[in-house]
């Protein structure tokens, strides 16, 4: 057994060993920013110019040139002092942290967000919003930069010595260095709209790569003996509740629209704080059982709960989710929907102030609402239904595909879905409840919206009105969203339909020249049957392949296009292919001779009609002309002209043997072409699903997939107004999935995917 002295001994070394890590760390992180800190400056420069290009109002539009101005101006005082905060920033997170360590016993390191450390009662409005501002920059970060803040982050515990994988205690997390953005800005004398300009326009597709500095200082602890261990949950024997002591945190880490999301890591749900914050264990785990329950239809005692859900509220005596629910269920307490009529009236006035900027710090007010008596005192199936949606809410709020702005107007629905759904209890259990679909309904057309649309866009304006018309009309008659609904779908056909005319001559065009590629191909292997029917002596037919495989080609392509309208046309080029092969062959005897004779007239004749519907060069058609009257003279002849040279013949026998070469290459390409493991996600792609796309130029753009053509072949991707119009192939777009540069955004209605997320909730890790 170790002495008391020796314990503090060997706690002293770990210390220093930390410490010596933490300043390898940061002196690369420092040396990191140094390196990049001009591809940071033009990036923002870059992205304020392109606001300013952009569709906002006047005033806005101000702002974007204000910020670019003085950010010009004063770049070089900005990158010394950036680098000085940064550096400082730094500095105090490691000694927080080390502070607070598990090292010297601390109990953990209680996570109090954007406003840690901050005596309230000394900030103003002003700077408070420019905190909450920060807070939303940073958690866009968290979301972008997940996958490898998860490793660093657990690295850093092990380091540290600390219990809890918490994103608040890495130091090198995205909030540090937008917290030195925002003092860097200030120690330059920005003015506050001006900063506040700049933070607005910075985030993770106009910035350096993080991802690549969080993998050097993952791969830095791995060199130093810091292994990534998985972590796991203790339990507190002194703590009533399974669920509270699951949560040793600020609260379980849900990663609310994350790519991740809950359960994709073995240790996520050990890591409380990390990524977006969300909802508590207690209030998940509630509504996860409801759901269950509801789902399952079971009676009391035909489940059993989660171990962390021990102690908490149950909802006994109501039956599993049927046309019938309603009936078998008490009615709505009365002082509960007064009381909710009254907050509904509130959320009206909320509509005075819109930005953004908004506050998204506290959006959820459901979760509040729980607490409140009249709720606490209302019916157990009631209680879950509140818990239910009050999840349902975060994970909008949580979506990274919604912009801010909007969340925050879809989240005043909040009111009204309640008393819809404890008017009509079947919320959950069906997808035609009226006020799931008006939510589904926005939720999906709000990812077609971005800030610098601008708060003037139809589509922003539409959104809000028919959020507005709900709060100011609704009182207990359902019907009333199943009208707004009605007015929502018909503004996005109106839409659908000006989009359709926009894109119309791109799509028409496309499924032509698709149709055109197919008959190309079919045309290729006919033409191959005809060259491979040839004498093996090709002296005499060389000079015509190159013009067979290529000009000629289009010519059948175009005819076959055409076949179903037109088949005489085509059976009479088929007859005129074998005709022209036919034509330049010695003939054996006079009969052939004349034959011939009394062919060509009307050969030629079709050659050239058909021909002067292409774009030949003028001297290589004439020259192609003289050749093959040459060719039909030595047929008739039966004799080779001795004035032709040995090298054109040469010429000739190697143009001809490139022309089959290229010929035989198409067909196998088209005859290799193996099913891509891609195949098999593209057949799932439907017109009107969203996507994001990185352009070349490293862009981030918000895309729609317009139109795909028949044979599945072209995809055509637009913005919401159609324009912005780009076409890939099909192994184009397979390659661009594999790639990461084109994300398929979701496409199942949001509640559907809340729930299925709500369900999902994994059960508490077992004890050491």
């Amino acid at each position: 057994m170790h002495s008391s002295k020796a314990s503090d001994l060997s706690a002293g070394a770990a210390h220093r060993s930390a410490r010596a890590v933490a300043r390898k760390l940061n002196a690369r992180v420092l040396s990191y920013f140094s390196k990049n800190e001009d591809d940071l400056v033009h990036l923002l420069q870059r992205r304020l110019q392109a606001l300013i290009n952009g569709k906002d109002s006047d005033a806005q539009m101000l702002r974007w040139r204000m910020a670019r101005h003085y950010l010009e101006v004063h770049t070089p005082a900005f990158k010394l002092a950036f680098a000085a905060a940064l550096e400082t920033s730094l500095d105090k997170e490691v000694q927080t942290i080390e502070r607070e360590s598990d090292l010297y016993g601390a109990a953990g390191r209680l996570s109090g967000g954007v406003f840690e450390g901050v005596n309230l009662t000394l900030l103003g409005a002003d700077e408070m919003d420019l905190m909450l501002l920060s807070d939303q920059v940073s958690q866009r970060f968290n979301t972008h930069y997940d996958d490898t803040l998860v490793p660093l982050t657990l690295r850093l515990r092990a380091l540290f010595g600390r219990d809890n994988a918490s994103l608040q205690n890495n130091p090198y997390r995205p909030a540090v260095l937008v917290r030195s953005l925002l003092l860097a800005l200030k120690q330059c004398a920005f003015a506050e709209d001006v900063a506040r300009s700049v933070l607005l326009a910075f985030d993770p597709h106009n910035c350096i790569d993080l991802g690549t500095l969080y993998k050097e200082l993952d791969q830095l602890l791995a060199k130093s003996g810091i292994s990534e261990q998985m972590h796991r949950l203790r339990k507190d024997s002194e703590t009533d509740s399974g669920a509270e002591s699951a949560a040793s945190g600020p609260g379980l880490a849900s990663s609310y629209g994350s790519a991740t999301g809950w359960g994709s890591l073995a240790h996520s749900a050990a890591l409380p704080g990390l990524g977006h914050p969300g909802p508590g264990w207690p209030v998940a785990l509630q509504a996860h059982e409801f759901l269950h329950r509801i789902a399952a239809g079971l009676p009391e005692g035909g489940y059993s709960l989660h171990p962390a859900a021990a102690g908490v509220a149950r909802y006994p005596g109501f039956p599993g989710a049927n046309p019938g629910l309603d009936a078998a269920l008490p009615p709505v307490d009365p002082y509960l929907l007064s009381h909710l009529e009254g907050l509904q009236a509130g959320a009206i006035e909320s509509f005075a102030y819109a930005g953004l900027d908004l506050d998204l710090g506290s959006p959820n007010l459901l979760r509040h609402l729980r607490e409140e008596p009249v709720v606490r005192e209302a019916q157990e199936f009631d209680r879950g239904m509140v818990d239910a949606l009050a999840e349902v809410f975060d994970f909008v709020f949580f979506d990274p595909n919604i912009a801010s702005v909007l969340k925050v107007v879809i989240g005043r629905l909040q009111i009204p879905t309640l008393k819809a759904a404890l008017l009509d209890r079947n919320f959950f259990h069906s997808p035609n409840h009226p006020a799931r679909r008006l939510i589904d309904a926005l939720a999906g057309a709000a990812m077609a919206w971005s800030e610098e649309k601008g708060l003037e866009d139809p589509l922003y304006l539409q959104i809000e009105a028919s959020v507005k018309r709900i709060l100011r009309e609704f009182d207990q008659d359902l019907a009333l969203f199943s009208d707004v609904l009605l007015e929502f779908e018909e503004f996005q056909a109106h839409a659908e339909q000006g989009l359709t005319q926009q894109v119309q001559h791109l799509t028409s065009a496309q499924e032509q020249e698709e149709a055109l590629e197919a008959a190309r191909a079919h045309v290729d292997g006919l033409i191959q049957e005809r060259i491979a029917a040839l004498p093996d002596d090709r002296g005499r037919t060389a000079f015509l392949l190159p013009f067979l495989t290529k000009q000629w080609r289009e010519v059948l392509a175009r005819a076959c296009v055409n076949e179903a309208s037109d088949p005489d046309r085509w059976a009479l080029l088929l007859t005129s292919t074998d005709q022209l092969l036919w034509s330049v062959l010695p003939k054996k005897d006079s009969a052939e001779r004349r034959q011939l004779v009394a062919v060509l007239p009307g050969l030629v004749r079709q050659l050239n009609l058909s021909l002067d519907g292409l774009t030949w060069h003028e001297e290589e058609r004439e020259y192609f002309t003289r050749r093959l009257i040459a060719a039909h003279m030595n047929a008739i002849r039966s004799t080779p002209d001795p004035a032709q040279s040995q090298g054109a013949e040469l010429q000739d026998q190697s143009a001809g043997e490139e022309a089959v070469w290229m010929l035989d290459q198409r067909i196998a390409a088209a005859q290799v072409d193996a099913p891509d493991t891609m195949d098999a996600i593209l057949e799932e792609f439907e017109r009107g699903m969203w996507f994001d796309f990185l352009n070349d130029d490293a862009q981030a753009q918000r895309c729609r997939l317009t139109w795909v053509s028949p044979k599945r072949g072209r995809f055509l991707f637009t913005n919401r107004e159609g324009f912005n119009a780009f076409v890939r192939s099909e192994r184009e777009v397979a390659e661009l999935l594999r790639r990461g540069r084109l994300k398929v955004l979701p496409n199942e209605a949001l509640v559907a995917r809340a729930m299925q997320h709500i369900m999902a909730v994994p059960d508490t890790p077992e004890t050491a």
